[in-house]
C-alpha cells in the first residue's frame, strides 16, 4: 500500500509542477481563490483523488482537521438553505488565506 501512496504522489508532484509551470507561462495563481475553482462544486472526483483527499487530511495536525471540519459544517449547512435560482459558490472548507490546508 505504501507502494501505491508513494507513486500517486509522486504522480501528483509530477502534474503540479507540470501545472506550476504553465500556470506561470499564463500568469496564472491558486493564490487568492475568489473566483476560481476552490468555490467551484465539484462531483468529479474520482476514487484516487478521494483517497488523496482522505490521506491528506489523515495527515494534517489535529487543529487544521478540526477547522476543516466546522467549515464544512458551515458548507453543508449553507448548501441545504441554498434556493437554487443562482449559481452556489462557498469557499472550500479546506481553503485558508487562499491556499489548500490538505495540498
Amino acid at each position: 500500500m505504501k507502494d501505491i501512496l508513494n507513486s500517486i504522489e509522486k504522480l501528483y508532484k509530477e502534474v503540479e509542477d507540470e501545472f506550476e509551470k504553465i500556470g506561470r507561462y499564463y500568469d496564472f495563481s491558486c493564490f487568492g481563490c475568489t473566483s476560481n475553482c476552490c468555490t467551484t462544486l465539484f462531483y468529479h472526483y474520482t476514487f484516487v483523488e478521494e483517497f488523496i483527499l482522505q490521506y491528506g487530511l489523515s495527515k494534517l495536525e489535529n487543529d487544521k482537521k478540526l477547522l476543516i471540519l466546522e467549515n464544512s459544517r458551515k458548507y453543508l449547512l449553507s448548501k441545504e438553505s441554498y434556493n437554487g435560482k443562482e449559481k452556489f459558490k462557498m469557499m472550500c472548507p479546506a481553503n485558508k488565506d487562499g491556499l489548500c490546508m490538505i495540498y
